[in-house]
């Protein structure tokens, strides 16, 4: 049954990311950088280097009503659950929307924050 696992960041995750990390070392910043994107940089580099398993950042994910209810959905698992499509439209209360949890997971932009990217259909029926 393939499933969404969220796992413990790799070592190898880490060196993608060290050019851009070294980079704002040297004092590079961003254009529109503020408190809010400061503070999404210091959680996902913590996520990365194994320090951190949940975002505080505050996010205003456009999206349909029922969207934001799966993102906030996904965001409330606890790090390492296991789950799959059915599962979550069940826990939202719409057991028959399971497609449409599908296609709200597809539409996340915000993939690393908003956890489980790859949650997946059930293959055992």
């Amino acid at each position: 049954m393939p499933t969404c696992r969220a796992r413990e960041p790799k070592a190898e995750n880490v060196d993608f990311f060290s050019d851009i990390k070294e980079a704002l070392a040297l004092g590079f910043r961003l254009a529109g950088e503020n408190a809010h994107t400061r503070q999404a940089e210091t959680e996902i580099a913590e996520y990365f280097e194994g320090k951190r398993r949940q975002f505080s950042v505050a996010l205003d994910a456009s999206g349909s009503d029922f969207q934001r209810g799966v993102w906030n959905a996904l965001r409330a698992m606890e790090f390492g659950e296991v789950t799959h499509y059915a599962d979550l439209a069940a826990r939202l209360g719409a057991p028959n929307s399971v497609r449409a949890v599908a296609g709200a997971n597809g539409a996340n932009r915000i993939a690393i924050i908003i956890p489980c990217h790859g949650l997946s259909a059930r293959m055992d029926r």
